[in-house]
């Protein structure tokens, strides 16, 4: 398993800063009160912190998991399963 660098810490404090903080100052549960190309920019972050095992937790981990959660983030994860071409250099390596 990989160790998070100070940096990379430091980035995902700052994003979970953002989810928490950004929506509380809108109406509506997104980060500015619709759901707006500010929430799906943060789809692809919300996709690697689900997979490298980054845990939110408040509000952040509630945004977080309406945000995965979204019908257009489910297709978006939908049609990547369905995705026939792999890129061996892009896949994380095996668990075992």
């Amino acid at each position: 398993m990989a160790v998070r660098t100070e940096c990379v810490e430091q980035e995902i404090a700052r994003v979970v800063e953002i989810w928490t903080t950004s929506g509380a100052y809108r109406d509506g549960p997104w980060l500015f009160g619709p759901f707006c190309a500010a929430d799906i920019m943060f789809a692809p972050m919300a996709s690697r912190f689900l997979t490298y095992g980054v845990s939110v937790t408040g509000q952040a981990a509630q945004y977080m998991n309406q945000l995965l959660s979204h019908p257009l983030v489910t297709e978006w994860f939908e049609l990547g399963r369905r995705e026939p071409t792999v890129i061996d250099q892009f896949e994380l390596p095996k668990r075992g």
